[in-house]
């Protein structure tokens, strides 16, 4: 009987430590992904001159910080270190009373129960030592939130984006628009333009009135006409008589 009843408590105990197992690793991920977004922070926020990645590339950005989840997961890890304190002491009580029993048993002469008590009485304390082992990863998880706590205390909060004005912000009238600059072709039509006006806004002289007569004409023809006009008198005067 006291075979079996051994046998079941070893398989609970191993149900037990498997569960316990699996959750305190997944808390442990949850903790090392806070102190890894922590240590983010504090180097993407880090003034010049301060401790910081001089290697060029950004740190890991990791997930984001709140401190409402570092409270509520320091509370899970308190909680869980108040329940396997209370594991510890038990196994540590169970190891002494078995270890009693053992003792008696001997005494009664009863050697195989003695053995077998004394056998449990060690898988307790294993079980005491393993339990003291995980207690320690606790301690050492709650110190590490208590510093991802500080740190994202003091950790500098991003400056605030500009805000830039709209229009409805200035008015319901949007502001004048600049006119563009003219183009090319804009520039070269506007040269031709000025180019074909006569200088100056003055009338133009009128003309004096021609005279009649020769003079008229000289005035109106070209050189080529006064050489005729020229050659025909000459040509058309009587010759002088000689004395």
């Amino acid at each position: 009987i006291a075979d079996i009843v051994a046998a079941v408590s070893g398989d609970k105990r191993g149900i037990i430590d498997e569960r316990r197992g699996a959750a305190t690793a997944a808390t442990r991920d949850r903790v090392r992904a806070a102190s890894v977004a922590a240590n983010a922070a504090a180097a993407a926020g880090a003034m010049p001159g301060e401790l910081e990645d001089l290697g060029g590339a950004p740190p890991d950005a990791g997930p984001d910080l709140d401190a409402a989840d570092i409270a509520r997961l320091r509370a899970e890890v308190q909680q869980r270190k108040v329940e396997m304190t209370k594991s510890m002491m038990a196994s540590r009580d169970a190891a002494t009373k078995l270890s009693d029993q053992a003792k008696g048993a001997a005494a009664r002469g009863a050697a195989d129960e003695a053995a077998q008590l004394e056998r449990r009485a060690d898988g307790e304390r294993a079980n005491m030592h393993s339990l003291l082992t995980e207690l320690a990863t606790l301690e050492a998880e709650l110190a590490e939130l208590e510093r991802v706590a500080k740190q994202y205390e003091n950790a500098p909060k991003p400056p605030p984006r500009a805000h830039r004005p709209s229009s409805s912000d200035l008015g319901d009238e949007p502001p004048p628009r600049r006119a563009p600059p003219p183009s090319i072709d804009d520039a070269l039509n506007d040269l031709k333009r000025r180019a074909g006006t006569p200088q100056g806004s003055a009338a133009p002289k009128q003309s004096a009135p021609r005279s009649s007569g020769t003079s008229g004409k000289i005035k109106g023809g070209d050189v080529d006409d006064e050489l005729a006009a020229l050659k025909k008198k000459m040509a058309s005067a009587p010759p002088k008589k000689k004395p």
